[in-house]
């Protein structure tokens, strides 16, 4: 009993081990690849984008709308499918609400619409990450001061019903950012608000809007994983005329390591940071409720 539960605790500690080796590993990289300075952008990315890049390479003009179908809670989920969603029912990855009215990218594009020509320094997302620099993932989240995610740096990447433990690095959707980030994002913000206003929004099954769900008892959200500056510019146009974007085209895709599409409430005993014992279901659970 002694030699299995000796043999227990090196495994753990091995564990232990690696998974610091790894975060460390992977901070290294970035920090490497962009010299120390978080969501650093090149001129040669950013000339590219200023020249609306993304319509004359994908051919948006010429594009028909693909089939598609509502999607219903209650039934389940064909991956190969491609889903409408109500536009009220889209959560950001970090839990940002398109249409809550404070939303950065939202508001930038709000700005946009208003003023075509504003400078990036000018713009909501600017003063935003100049302004927000969370240092933990309970600060991020303004969770309660008793949730054990205060301790976790904002830097970390990591949902309870995917992760088991923080892992890796993030620059994540706070500052400090580079400047050259912050104009990467206006000018796309820019692209996509002439693009959509003059041909609709009609993607491909490659460029669509990519996510899982998280379900609360009867209710439900899409957790964008890929195309929030797509659902942010289409949210503001919602929010100026609702007649608007009622419902936007989407691909359920598993985000690593999970490799599932729905996360419910009910199951929250299966999700890896629980069962990790890393984290508490009440400090879990309230991580969750910030994305409803």
């Amino acid at each position: 009993m002694i030699h299995y539960l000796k043999k227990l605790l090196k495994n753990f500690i091995y564990k232990k081990q690696i998974l610091k080796f790894y975060d460390y590993f992977l901070n290294l990289i970035y920090r490497i690849k962009v010299r120390g300075i978080y969501d650093k952008k090149n001129n040669e990315i950013i000339e590219e984008h200023k020249k609306n890049i993304f319509l004359k390479s994908n051919q948006i003009s010429q594009r028909i709308p693909i089939k598609n179908q509502f999607f219903i809670i209650s039934k389940n989920i064909d991956s190969s499918n491609i889903y409408k969603i109500k536009i009220n029912k889209f959560v950001g990855f970090e839990a940002n609400h398109f249409l809550s009215g404070s939303d950065p990218l939202v508001e930038t594009a709000r700005q946009i619409l208003e003023e075509p020509n504003i400078k990036f320094y000018n713009t909501f997302l600017y003063e935003y990450f100049k302004n927000f620099r969370p240092k933990s993932l309970g600060e991020f989240y303004n969770l309660k001061l008793s949730n054990k995610l205060h301790s976790v740096k904002s830097t970390k990447e990591f949902h309870p019903w995917l992760n088991e433990y923080p892992r890796g690095f993030t620059a994540g959707f706070f500052g400090p950012k580079d400047d050259s980030s912050i104009e990467f994002r206006v000018i796309r913000l820019k692209n996509l608000v002439k693009n959509i206003k003059k041909y609709g929004y009609i993607p491909s099954n490659q460029d669509i809007i990519e996510g899982y769900i998280l379900k609360n008892k009867e209710d439900y959200r899409f957790v964008v994983s890929a195309g929030h500056h797509r659902i942010s510019v289409m949210s503001i146009m919602h929010i100026l005329d609702k007649s608007l974007f009622k419902y936007l085209p989407v691909k359920f895709k598993a985000f690593p390591p999970s490799k599932l599409i729905t996360f419910n409430e009910e199951e929250i005993l299966k999700w890896p940071a629980i069962k990790s014992n890393f984290l508490s279901v009440e400090d879990s659970l309230e991580m969750f409720n910030k994305f409803f």
